[in-house]
Formats: C-alpha cells, sequence, structure tokens
C-alpha cells in the first residue's frame, strides 16, 4: 500500500515578509497543497495523511475553504482517501472544513484518539485531535488511547500534533511514548524542520513544513511516500516545494572589487543549482540569505553595499529555476590587518600577534615557548583518556605547531571581541 504523508501546510499565510518580483511572490502553502494532490494523484498513492495545521489560523477559514475542497475533491476522484488531525494553528477550523468537505475523515476530534482503518488492507490510521488553541496535556494520558490502541486489529501508523518538550502549552509527549508495538510509524506535526527517519524498528519523527514558510525553514521540503505490506516500510521524501530557501556563505579573502564578490555569488548560485537536480528538487525559485564571511580590505565597500541593498538586483536564472537574494548580511565580515602592524600595540591582541610572529619565525622567544610546553604536553598524554588512542612524539617542531595554531585561535577569539567592541559588526 502507498500512503503519503504531508506535515504543516499553513494555508493562508504569507512565507515572503520582503516584496519581490510577481512570480515569486505567487509562490505559497497553496500552491504546495495543489502540488501535493497532483503528486498524490500521479503517484497513485491510496491515502493522504495531513498531520495538522493544514490551515494557518482560526480565522482563514473561508480563505482556505476552496482550495482544500478542491484538493479534496480531486483525490477523492482519484479513488484516494483522505484523513487528518487538527493541530493547534487550525483547531477549531480543520474540524469544521471537515464537518462540509465530504470525502476528508478528520481523526480524534475533542482531544479523544479515534482509528480508521484502511479498506483493503491490514492497515490503519490512529489520531489524535487538538481540541482547542493550546493542549498542556499529554495526548498519551487521555484514557482513550490504550482503550482505541487495543482495539486495532493489525498494525497502524500513528498520527499525531505534538510536542517533545516538557510543560510544553502543544500537547507535550515524550518520545518513550512513541514506542508501542501495533504502531509501526509514526507521522508527527508542529515542528517544521523535517526529521522523519527509521528509529528502530519503526519510521518515525516530523515530517515538517510542506515548504519553508520562512528563510530559516531552509533545505528539502515536501511530502513523504511511504509503501507497506513489504518487510520493512519504504519511506522517501519528494522535494517538491514551489518554494525553498538556501543559505549561503561567501568568503571575502582576498577580494579585489564588489563585482568579484558578485562573480563568486554567481558561481555558488550554479553550484545549488547542480546539487538540486541531483536531488530530483522540483522547486522553481530558490531564496538565498547570504552572509559574506572572512577577512578583506574592501570592508567599507562591502558594508554600504549591503546598507543600499545592491544584491537585490542579483536575480539569476538557470534552466526552469529562478534565484533570489532575500537578505544578505556582512555581520561575520572582518577588516583585513597585518600582524605586524597588529603587534605594535600593548592590548591582548598585540601580545597574540607578537607570539603568532615569533612561532612563525621560529626565534628565539619560540624556542623558549616550546622548550616550557613541551613537558605540560607530555604530562596531558599520560592522562588515561587518552591511553586508547598512538601516543605522539613531542618534539619541537610538533609542539611549535600546537603553539602556532592556540595562538592564532586567540587571535581570532580577540579580534572578534574586539570588533563588537568597536561596532563594526554593526
Amino acid at each position: 500500500m502507498k500512503i503519503m504523508c504531508v506535515g504543516d501546510i499553513h494555508m493562508g499565510r504569507d512565507p515572503l515578509a520582503r516584496k519581490h518580483p510577481d512570480e515569486i511572490n505567487i509562490l505559497s502553502p497553496t500552491d504546495a497543497w495543489y502540488r501535493a494532490v497532483e503528486l498524490a494523484i500521479n503517484d497513485e498513492v491510496e491515502a493522504l495523511l495531513l498531520a495538522g495545521d493544514v490551515v494557518d489560523q482560526d480565522a482563514g477559514y473561508y480563505g482556505v475553504w476552496d482550495a482544500f475542497e478542491t484538493g479534496i475533491k480531486r483525490l477523492s476522484k482519484a479513488g484516494i482517501r483522505s484523513y487528518g488531525v487538527a493541530g493547534n494553528h487550525d483547531a477549531v477550523t480543520l474540524p469544521r472544513l471537515a464537518r462540509v468537505v465530504k470525502d476528508f475523515t478528520l481523526l480524534g476530534l475533542d482531544g479523544t484518539w479515534e482509528y480508521a482503518g484502511l479498506d483493503g488492507s491490514n492497515t490503519g490510521i490512529l489520531g489524535w485531535s487538538f481540541p482547542s488553541r493550546h493542549s498542556h496535556k499529554n495526548p498519551f494520558h487521555d484514557e482513550s488511547f490504550t482503550r482505541v490502541l487495543e482495539s486495532v486489529p493489525g498494525q497502524c501508523i500513528g498520527l499525531l500534533h505534538c510536542d517533545m518538550v516538557p510543560s510544553s502549552p502543544y500537547a507535550p509527549v515524550s518520545p518513550s511514548q512513541l514506542q508501542q508495538d501495533k504502531v509501526f510509524a509514526w507521522c508527527l506535526g508542529h515542528i517544521h524542520k523535517p526529521d522523519f527517519q527509521l528509529r528502530g524498528s519503526r519510521w518515525c519523527g516530523y515530517l515538517g513544513s510542506l515548504m519553508g514558510l520562512h528563510p530559516n525553514e531552509d533545505g528539502a521540503r515536501g511530502p513523504w511516500i511511504m509503501e507497506t505490506g513489504v518487510s520493512a516500510p519504504i519511506v522517501r521524501q519528494i522535494p517538491i516545494a514551489p518554494l525553498r530557501w538556501e543559505k549561503l556563505n561567501i568568503s571575502l579573502d582576498r577580494l579585489k572589487s564588489i563585482s568579484e564578490m558578485d562573480y563568486h555569488i554567481s558561481q555558488s548560485v550554479e553550484n545549488i543549482d547542480a546539487q538540486l537536480s541531483t536531488e530530483n528538487c522540483r522547486s522553481e525559485v530558490v531564496g538565498l540569505r547570504i552572509s559574506l564571511i572572512g577577512r578583506t580590505d574592501q570592508l567599507a565597500t562591502v558594508r554600504d553595499y549591503c546598507r543600499k541593498r545592491e544584491w537585490e538586483a542579483l536575480v539569476q536564472r538557470h534552466g526552469d529555476r529562478l534565484f533570489f537574494i532575500d537578505d544578505m548580511d556582512c555581520l561575520a565580515a572582518r577588516p583585513e590587518r597585518s600582524l605586524q602592524e597588529t603587534a605594535r600595540g600593548t592590548d591582548p591582541l598585540a601580545s597574540a600577534a607578537r607570539m603568532i610572529l615569533s612561532l612563525v619565525q621560529n626565534d628565539a622567544h619560540a624556542k623558549a615557548l616550546i622548550l616550557e610546553a613541551k613537558p605540560e604536553l607530555k604530562r596531558e598524554a599520560l592522562v588515561s583518556a587518552w591511553s586508547p588512542l598512538k601516543p605522539i612524539e613531542y618534539n619541537d617542531e610538533i609542539v611549535r605547531k600546537y603553539l602556532l595554531n592556540a595562538a592564532c585561535q586567540v587571535y581570532d577569539a580577540l579580534d572578534s571581541q574586539q570588533n563588537l567592541i568597536r561596532g563594526e559588526d554593526r
């Protein structure tokens, strides 16, 4: 049996907080919903499961009614049954939709566990719905859970919108409670980062949002296809989200001009596009959040470039996929400073610079440091915790490299602190 499992959709929410070109702004969770429906039909699944928060807010009932009903009707016409549970965002709206949208079955109304068998299969669905916007009660503590689970004739899939944080107001549960023998998979909603994976003998975890609803929700998004009836379920995620978010670091080291930086960004976008193609990603649009890192003597120019949002013009198309930059920052960028210049100071950063220069040159001061450090390193090597490791011969050259590496780490940490104090990171 082939089943599609869908996490948080949040129809009615706009994932784009800023104004972008029209071909980007039309993308929405509703578009992702329609794509999931078409995929279910084309892939010939037999059931579709919704893990809650189908609708973004209870006030959005009329705004999503048509889209939800249209999708369910398309599924029903193809012989696909639809089931779901209500989450914290649609605790009121989804039950209302279930009363008027024929062929959609809501499980666990009013916070009472419910089971539905799938015709022609020994598999069924066990589900629980939010009774209201908040639920401090652990769903597994409801008396209906044990009673309903005992009545399950075979094995089933658990469908639940919940939080794994103790005392959460969003149906807190413990991972240990997701270990019932009769449940071979727990499809969870609420957390938008997908982590649905095989844990021991069962599939369990959050399905994630159907599409990234915020630039921080980066990476692959889409429904999961589960094939049962074999020795173990076969599960795969299909990255069909129309809009995908990615984070990108661009190094400014040895940067000579802004045009050179633009070139590096363009090359990185090409690499991302190639990687997405290997993943069979079907996103038509990819939004990028770029962080500029490293050291450059062009830092003032770079900051001005970011402040004026000149990067907004860097919209690229690769085949059928459009890339745009949602945001760019240079908070992690550092000014280029020579060690010799810094070493002339009297502060701790200058001391670290002088130590680096001394160790690089391996002068008399460096030799004294090596002589002092060698017995300390040998003493540390005798600690029982390191006994399984291969012994290291602490000759002068190895000790010098250890000290140089440590001095560089101290220098970078002190330099970062000074930049924060001077406000250079803002």
